[in-house]
This record gives structure tokens, sequence and C-alpha cells, in this order.
């Protein structure tokens, strides 16, 4: 039997985010990838520290966060 629908309602929405249950996750990739670059380029230009190569992020397995 054929039905048309107008509308879907939920009580409590999912928002779409990045859960973060323990690092190493999704999130902290996504973070280390973007900030690496950037503290190597302030290190090297701004603050003028020369012998920088590269900056390497590291979160500790110890970092998880309680859900609300």
């Amino acid at each position: 039997m054929p039905m048309r629908v107008t509308a879907i309602t939920i009580a409590e929405p999912d928002y779409p985010v990045l859960h973060q249950p323990g690092a190493p996750s999704e999130s902290s990739v996504i973070k280390r990838v973007a900030y690496e670059p950037l503290f190597t380029s302030h290190l090297r230009n701004t603050l003028g520290i020369k012998g920088v190569k590269k900056v390497a992020l590291h979160e500790p397995l110890t970092g998880f966060c309680a859900s609300p």
C-alpha cells in the first residue's frame, strides 16, 4: 500500500559531530594532520627557529572523555 511521507519528527535530534571516544580517534588524526604544519610554520617563520625539521603531535592513550 503506497503512502506519502510529509514529515519525520524525532524527540531528540542527532547532530552530525565527530564523537571522540578516546585517543587516538578519528578527530585526533584530523587535528594532527591540520596542526602539525601550522606548528612547524609558526616555529620556523614566526619564532625564527631554523633548526625545526618537523613537528609531530601525540595524544596519550588515556584521553578518554565521558559522554554527557
